[in-house]
């Protein structure tokens, strides 16, 4: 599989702040990429590099070879689809006018052509075609959520890059959207998903990036990452990994038998002032 995104050395400061350090990766056509890790791990730092909106403090992020920061954002926006966490409309625009939204890119060229079908096919894999009509800000977490991916969907871009797009979503939904996600790898598209769900990574990707504290503790294929050892460390939380009875499948569960639940101590006054 050839990469559709090269990232070298990657790393990320603010403000003296070191959110993501020494993060080499490639993102594949034809593969499902999950980065899972814990809170504050640079998962969304990460997408954010990736997808050219953040310019890197080292490294360097390439398409097809040339440098992502180098690219006009025009350009960048036929190559990539980003779903950001938040989904905020400010106007009332209908979740028809969301999803036509995606199609911005390809405004005056000959894509332009492919809007209805695009839109239409976007609407029926977020399963949002009963609320065309609906005003964004009237939608639900989920809904909103769903059309903003069915928005993504539809720019039709051969880079997917998707942040937590299961956070708000029920389990019929959660299962549509990364079952779509990962029929888009499988015709030939570069996906990437940012998850929380280890269950969910273990199930849906072919590859699995593990973040912590802003650098990679793990590269590969779902078993080889997702091991109970790595996590509990990493999480620091104990955690038990085993294969599904009937399905084989990998489950990754809180080991709730071993866990000492403990309450944070509280901050001295004199540290709130």
């Amino acid at each position: 599989m050839t990469a559709a995104i090269e990232a070298r050395d990657l790393g990320y400061v603010v403000e003296d702040q070191v959110l993501l350090t020494g993060v080499d990766l490639d993102l594949r056509h034809g593969e499902l990429l999950a980065v899972v890790g814990p809170n504050g791990a640079g998962k969304s730092t990460l997408l954010g590099l990736l997808a050219g909106d953040l310019r890197p403090s080292t490294g360097s992020v390439r398409y097809a070879g040339r440098d992502a920061h180098a690219s006009p954002a025009a350009d960048l926006a036929r190559r990539r689809a980003v779903l950001l966490q938040e989904h905020r409309l400010s106007f009332p625009f209908t979740v028809l006018d969301v999803v036509r939204m995606g199609r911005a890119p390809w405004r005056g060229r000959p894509e332009e052509s492919e809007d209805d079908r695009a839109v239409a096919e976007a609407l029926a894999a977020a399963d949002v075609g009963p609320l065309v009509h609906r005003r964004f800000p009237t939608l639900s977490g989920g809904e909103k959520a769903r059309t903003s991916f069915a928005r993504s969907r539809a720019q039709g871009t051969g880079v997917l890059l998707l942040d937590e797009p299961t956070a708000a979503l029920d389990i019929k939904h959660q299962e549509q959207v990364l079952g779509h996600a990962r029929d888009r790898a499988r015709s030939g598209d570069a996906v990437l998903a940012v998850l929380h769900d280890l269950s969910l990574a273990a199930a849906y990707a072919d590859r699995v990036l593990l973040l912590g504290a802003g650098c990679t503790h793990g590269l590969g294929a779902p078993a080889d990452v997702l091991r109970a050892d790595t996590l509990s460390d990493l999480y620091q939380y104990p955690v038990d990994v085993f294969r599904h009875h009937r399905t084989g499948e990998l489950v990754v569960l809180p080991d709730r038998t071993a866990a000492h639940h403990t309450v944070p101590t509280a901050l001295p006054t004199e540290a709130l002032r």
